[in-house]
Order: C-alpha cells, then structure tokens, then sequence
C-alpha cells in the first residue's frame, strides 16, 4: 500500500493528469505465498487503497498470472482504438452534414 501511495505522490508531483488515466494494480511475488494467505492479502491491499480498477496477482519468475494481464492489456488497446475510429468516424458525419445546407426556410416562417 505505501509503495501505491508513494507512486501516486511522484504523479502528482510529477503532473496530476496522469492519476487521472486508467491505472492498474498489479501485485507480483504471488509464488512466495499459498493461495489462500495471497487471497487474503490482495484483499487487504485492493480495500486499504479502496481500489476500483483492475487488479493482477502476478508471480513475475514463474510467469504465474501474466498471461490474463497480457489479454487485458491488448483487449485495452483495441478498444482504445475501436473508440478513436469511432469519435473520427463521428466528427467526420458531423462536418458533412454541418456543411450540407437543409431546406431553405419557407415564405413567412421563420423570425
């Protein structure tokens, strides 16, 4: 937790826009515990740092974990992607038809 924390002060100090950016918790060295003291940590952790976002328990020797982090991390870049051809898809509708002229107001209408 205090290793987060010290993160987030450097970000801030650093530019405070960054914290603002999708952030993931990834928690490594899972080998060195069984799986229900792990369990119980990463709960711990994921509560004091009242965390909302994604979170991996991840054992970096033994490569334990890191498979769904890889998935996850590709998943987030095509939708990253997805979502950008369609704001370019969006603005280039939008300017077609701001520049398309509609039905010219008729005798008496109008103010």
């Amino acid at each position: 937790v205090e290793q987060v924390r010290a993160i987030e002060n450097e970000l801030r100090k650093y530019d405070p826009a960054m914290l603002e950016k999708p952030r993931w918790l990834v928690l490594n060295k899972a080998d060195l515990l069984d799986e229900e003291e792990t369990a119980e940590r990463v709960a711990n952790i994921v509560k004091r740092l009242e965390w909302d976002g994604p979170h991996f328990v991840v054992s970096a020797i033994s490569r334990e974990g890191t498979r769904p982090i890889m998935l996850k991390v590709q998943q987030f870049f095509d939708d990253l992607k997805h979502a950008a051809a369609e704001a370019a898809e969006d603005a280039q509708w939008a300017q077609r038809n701001a520049a398309t002229p509609g039905p010219a107001p008729k005798v008496g209408e109008g103010g």
